[in-house]
């Protein structure tokens, strides 16, 4: 989403494809070193370096980039807007997944984690802003819906003992993802809002490592975004 909000569409394409597979971003041998199995500290640095983000542009940019964060203190979501002197941040902190990452991320001054633990689709904050037109892009088929998992959603909320909100938080969470899809689902049959969703589950899971299943992935987002080209050619 930054990379689009800056333009650089085939920039942001690439570190999915080069960056992320084998032990780029998920090694599992860190848990011996007690180190994050999600290293965003190289994540971050393709985004400075290999790759820049142009963080510069977010200035005026359009579309304005919103970023979603949990706030750890009081188990809310709290939503952003991205500027060059805060975007790596705020981008470390959505990406601090539980027990992946399991740490937690100061975005000024407040302890923070992955905007999803509270909110995995922030279409309140879309609805809020009160744009003409309403697009979503999801991660799955439709009619997905949330399984609740209370054994691994505990598991998930000691993750962060200092801050009980977020076990709170992690306890609604399948009710609310599931609230939210009910929302879009009547929004699209009402045609308040379009939605581009795969036609399948996706080939790579959240953790996944392997190059093949990431490109796989990346086809069928495309292969999902055409089906909806050809459906809504004047949207």
């Amino acid at each position: 989403a930054a990379y689009l909000a800056t333009q650089q569409i085939e920039d942001g394409v690439a570190i999915w494809r080069d960056y992320t597979h084998g032990t780029q971003l998920i090694a599992l041998r860190n848990v011996v070193k007690r180190q994050p199995v999600m290293d965003l500290d190289r994540l971050i640095e393709v985004f400075q370096r290999h790759i820049p983000l142009n963080a510069a542009a977010l200035g005026a940019a359009t579309p304005r980039l919103w970023i979603c964060i949990t706030d750890c203190k009081t188990g809310e979501a709290r939503h952003v807007r991205a500027t060059p002197g805060n975007v790596f941040e705020l981008l470390r902190a959505t990406m601090a997944i539980p027990v992946a990452h399991g740490r937690i991320v100061d975005v000024a001054g407040q302890p923070s984690i992955d905007g999803g633990v509270v909110t995995p689709i922030p279409l309140a904050h879309g609805l809020e802003l009160g744009r003409d037109r309403l697009l979503l892009v999801l991660t799955r088929p439709h009619g997905y819906r949330r399984p609740r998992r209370l054994i691994s959603s505990a598991l998930i909320g000691w993750t962060y003992p200092r801050y009980p909100a977020v076990r709170a938080a992690m306890a609604l969470r399948a009710a609310r993802a599931n609230a939210v899809l009910d929302q879009i689902d009547a929004l699209e049959r009402a045609g308040q809002a379009a939605v581009i969703r795969p036609l399948a589950k996706l080939p790579a899971a959240r953790l996944s490592r392997g190059r093949e299943e990431i490109e796989a992935t990346l086809e069928c987002g495309r292969e999902a975004a055409r089906a909806w080209l050809r459906t809504n050619p004047r949207w």
